[in-house]
């Protein structure tokens, strides 16, 4: 399939999905090899012809090699950013998700390692409490929406500092 992305110029536009996984008290969180001054959720670009919700299963196949449930859908963000000398448009959805009772990254205390292409990945579990603390988390917006998981769909939308 096709990845919704595209590059006009130094302007390049996502469709993105990304899991929350919230367990104990923490945060799943995702680092690219390519960027290990910032964490984000897991979960990566939609695909021609998809559901946002099959694009985040299969991400999260791809990402995690984990099914998981999905509960429900959280944060519909755009965000406005710059990164590597490019200037990014993003639509993001964001769900609300749950690891299957016998998966192993249920160990909060391990960091777990993927492969994003020829990009190596880490996944870890991060304090909700101490997220401003201890890491750099993006979108910004999460860094307090984590926090209150909201009864309904929220529409947000985010103009942020250049992330490089």
């Amino acid at each position: 399939m096709t990845m919704i992305t595209f590059d006009h110029g130094n302007v390049r536009f996502n469709y993105r999905v990304a899991a929350i996984i919230i367990e104990n008290g923490k945060v799943l969180l995702n680092q690219m090899g390519s960027n290990p001054e910032f964490w984000f959720p897991p979960g990566g670009r939609a695909e021609l012809l998809e559901t946002s919700e099959e694009s985040l299963r299969r991400e999260m196949r791809e990402e995690l090699g984990e099914e998981v449930l999905v509960e429900r859908l959280l944060w519909i963000a755009e965000t406005f950013f710059t990164l590597d000398n490019f200037h990014f448009q993003e639509i993001a959805m964001y769900y609300l998700v749950h690891l299957l009772e016998d998966s192993p990254l249920h160990n909060q205390d391990t960091t777990h390692h993927f492969q994003e292409g020829d990009m190596s990945c880490l996944c870890r579990w991060h304090d909700l409490n101490k997220l401003e603390d201890e890491i750099v988390l993006y979108p910004v917006f999460l860094r307090e929406a984590v926090h209150c998981i909201p009864d309904s769909t929220r529409h947000i939308v985010m103009r942020e500092n250049q992330l490089d």
